[in-house]
């Protein structure tokens, strides 16, 4: 059950950056120490705070919680147990990615984003987005906040600026640090919806697109892929063509060169394989010293063969990457949603090897 691995990565995630400063421990040790009381559903997002509590954003479940219903926030002790002076059930902050920002934490919602105190309690001098002029979430995608508190968000969002010409759906909308639709940008359209998307080194971004095969297209222009790069000001970069014509990329990392790693579930023209990791050059083409075809695998229930790469990835050194994601084998080898590889892609045996997340 694909929440039910989200779940047990959050699991394995939250042990090994609460643990690391408790105890002297073999790195990557399991801290057996720190038990949290989810029952179901999924954690999309952690945020560890200064005082040792983590804070988790998804779709969760305490065991004394109503059926059915689920925290899009909550909070957890050091020791992994419910922080009981959080606010009670029902409590619905986030359910996407928490960024933390000067103290504070942005953290997406189903459609919009929110801005949270350090306590990750609701800040109300961020406005609920929907509360403002001109603006109507509709489907909610990836965000990225800048050091000013500004926001940029993707998805799909209607648009109702009738004064400055923005009327209708738009996929990358930018927003002003209190919350309210800024009026001083261009706004941009695409077919389908812009789902999820990374800052650049050089101030550009990287994003994937979320369409029909061979149907992708920004501002009216087709892109000829559904991984693209634009602009700071959110213009379609026609330099960068990675010729992804089916799936996505769910995740993104940027290296200082202007190399990227992407990882998903797509397609690139030209080549017969289903590919869940790569590492794309500047021009978008993919880089021949990386092993672009590490084989992922998982076997469903009816026998069927897929897998996926997550949407974070952490670079232990400049040789070392872990990978987390929806996947049972790594090039025939046990590895169950996560994994080390190299720089140059292959799977290393260092750590990780064996029954890996297990069940939760």
């Amino acid at each position: 059950m694909k929440n039910s691995r989200l779940v047990r990565l959050f699991l394995v995630a939250t042990s090994l950056v609460v643990a690391k400063d408790v105890r002297s421990q073999q790195l990557f040790d399991l801290d057996t120490t720190f038990r949290a009381p989810i029952d179901t559903w999924y954690v999309s997002s952690i945020a560890p705070l200064p005082d040792g509590r983590v804070f988790l954003s998804g779709m969760i479940h305490f065991p004394n919680d109503p059926i059915g219903s689920f925290r899009g926030g909550a909070m957890l002790l050091p020791n992994g147990s419910q922080d009981p002076t959080f606010p009670n059930f029902p409590f619905t902050t986030g359910a996407g990615k928490v960024t933390p920002w000067n103290g504070q934490y942005y953290v997406a919602t189903t459609q919009t984003v929110r801005r949270l105190d350090e306590d990750c309690i609701i800040d109300p001098t961020f406005i609920s987005m929907n509360t403002g002029p001109y603006f109507s979430s509709l489907q909610g995608g990836d965000y990225h906040v800048y050091p000013d508190g500004r926001v940029l968000m993707s998805g799909v969002h209607q648009l109702l600026d009738s004064i400055r010409g923005y009327e209708g759906l738009y996929c990358l909308c930018w927003f002003s640090n209190t919350g309210y639709l800024d009026t001083t940008k261009t706004h941009r359209q695409c077919a389908g919806s812009l789902d999820f998307f990374r800052e650049l080194p050089d101030g550009k971004f990287i994003g994937s697109l979320g369409n029909p095969p061979n149907t992708a297209s920004w501002e009216g222009i087709p892109t000829g892929s559904n991984v693209i790069r634009f602009n700071a000001d959110g213009e379609w970069d026609s330099a960068f063509q990675t010729n992804v014509w089916w799936g996505q990329a769910y995740g993104f990392l940027p290296l200082a060169d202007g190399r990227v790693y992407a990882g998903g579930n797509f397609r690139i023209v030209g080549d017969p394989d289903t590919l869940h990791l790569v590492r794309f050059l500047l021009d978008g083409s993919l880089d021949p010293t990386f092993n672009n075809h590490l084989d992922f695998r998982t076997i469903d229930l009816s026998g069927s063969v897929g897998a996926v790469v997550g949407r974070e990835f952490l670079q232990l050194d400049a040789g070392q990457l872990i990978i987390t994601g929806g996947f049972e084998m790594v090039d025939g080898q046990p590895r169950q949603g996560i994994c080390l590889i190299d720089s140059a892609g292959n799977l290393l045996n260092d750590y990780f090897n064996g029954p890996g997340c297990g069940d939760y």
